[in-house]
């Protein structure tokens, strides 16, 4: 419960500092197609990440499951000064916990996901929240013929998170260059229709953090 309302306080605090920063500093104006564009206009990006970090329960379904490798590649369009939106692949990798079931059983999520991402980026720097919704699927390899309560699924799942990106390229330069980007990110995921474990949705939730290497065009 303390990780979930934690979870939810951080991710409406930066919300709310994202937009307070936003109104703070105006936006660049936009670039209109087909005109030459001046310095400081703002036009659209692209980006193309991959990730790797941790996933892990923090609530009821502990027990019954550990933590894990997480890993995926997106995909982002910001055609706004203040956000954009992404689109993965979200994948991870993690085992029952040797104390309730042995031998431990390997559990695999394949998934894809959709976010909306608030991120006004400061010179080099690019804080964002986010927030959208997944499908993934569940997939439990059991090599021992063990029977237990833990089955295959397809879960819904709604992420909310906070993260930055750092853009390695001069203050100034052209956002439509190509160049390295590295960031990180923390997300709180709401699991819905939860038939995976023997533990209510909310019991079910997830937390993962990530580390991101792409690149901007």
């Amino acid at each position: 419960m303390a990780a979930r309302w934690l979870g939810a306080s951080v991710g409406l605090l930066l919300t709310v500092g994202a937009a307070r920063a936003a109104e703070a500093q105006p936006p660049p104006p936009a670039h209109q197609p087909g005109t030459p564009r001046q310095a400081g206009e703002w036009v659209q990006t692209f980006e193309a990440q991959a990730q790797i970090g941790v996933q892990f329960f923090p609530g009821a379904a502990a027990h019954l499951a550990g933590s894990g490798l997480a890993y995926g590649v997106s995909i982002g369009w910001k055609p706004l000064w203040l956000g954009g939106i992404e689109l993965s692949y979200q994948g991870a990798n993690y085992s029952t916990s040797v104390e309730d079931l042995a031998p431990s059983v390997s559990i695999f999520e394949n998934g894809v996901q959709l976010l909306l991402r608030i991120s006004p980026r400061f010179g080099v720097f690019e804080p964002y929240a986010l927030a959208g919704g997944a499908i993934s699927f569940v997939n439990v390899r059991d090599n021992e013929g063990v029977k237990h309560s833990i089955q295959d699924d397809m879960l819904v799942k709604v992420p909310l998170g906070l993260g930055v990106d750092i853009h390695l390229q001069p203050r100034n330069a052209d956002p439509t260059e190509t160049h390295v980007i590295v960031g990180a990110r923390a997300s709180y995921l709401l699991v819905f229709f939860n038939d995976f474990l023997p533990v209510t949705s909310r019991g079910a939730d997830q937390m993962s953090t990530l580390v991101l290497l792409g690149v901007g065009f």
